[in-house]
């Protein structure tokens, strides 16, 4: 399969070949970054923006985000 071929599915079970599914189209890819719209890919999902809580990296997977620890201190008088 070469860059930027899609596979549709009925079923959003895609081949291994193009193993990332862009739901919405129900069309599977090799690539995200390779479609013009759905370019964040998510749990073999490719999405228009990463989810909540989530942030791309450089290879527009989204990646969970770390949170800061926040301690808070109640001092009472």
């Amino acid at each position: 399969m070469s860059s930027g071929q899609y596979y549709c599915t009925e079923n959003n079970q895609c081949p291994i070949e193009a193993n990332l599914l862009i739901k919405k189209n129900e069309k599977c890819i090799n690539n995200c970054y390779n479609d013009n719209e759905y370019k964040y890919q998510f749990n073999y999902e490719c999405l228009k923006q990463c989810p909540e809580d989530t942030i791309p990296d450089k290879n527009n997977i989204c990646r969970l985000e770390k949170k800061k620890n926040v301690i808070y201190i109640v001092i009472f008088s």
